[in-house]
């Protein structure tokens, strides 16, 4: 730990929030947008897919708690990370199902899931491209690091 008030990690007690906010989110989502280029990966299994959907759910729960100190542009950002957290929770939706063998008896429905499962892992791909990879860091990390006064 650094000097008295000032802290290399965590919350620093002579700061404000809002400075607080600035020191501790772009850390985070330089870890998420690390996160996120794994999950893309083709390799990536639905159960890794999916503990990402749950980074992302605390990711985008920590961005709506510090939402105050920022201008309308985290919304946007919120907004990303929540439908990537809906995609992959559609997506998990599928593999449970697959997974606990209801389908088992029903090759078409069975099908249509992975079929599906296929489409919405193609949709993160594209969101994630579109709203993370295609944005750069500076819209994350810059954004995060500089809310207002």
């Amino acid at each position: 730990m650094g000097s008295p008030g000032k802290m290399t990690k965590g919350w620093n007690r002579s700061a404000t929030p809002g400075e607080n906010a600035g020191a501790l989110l772009p850390p985070l989502a330089r870890d998420y947008l690390r996160g996120g280029r794994a999950a893309v990966n083709p390799e990536c299994t639905w159960a890794e897919m999916h503990r990402f959907r749950l980074i992302s759910k605390r990711f985008r729960y920590t961005l709506e708690i510090f939402r105050e100190f920022y201008d309308d542009g985290i919304d946007e950002r919120i907004a990303a990370v929540r439908r990537v957290q809906t995609v992959l929770g559609d997506g998990n939706d599928c593999e449970a199902t697959l997974q606990s063998g209801a389908a088992a008896d029903h090759r078409e429905f069975a099908a249509w899931l992975r079929d599906r499962q296929r489409r919405l892992e193609h949709e993160f791909r594209n969101v994630w491209h579109a709203e993370f990879d295609g944005r750069g860091e500076d819209y994350w990390i810059g954004y995060l690091g500089s809310p207002r006064s």
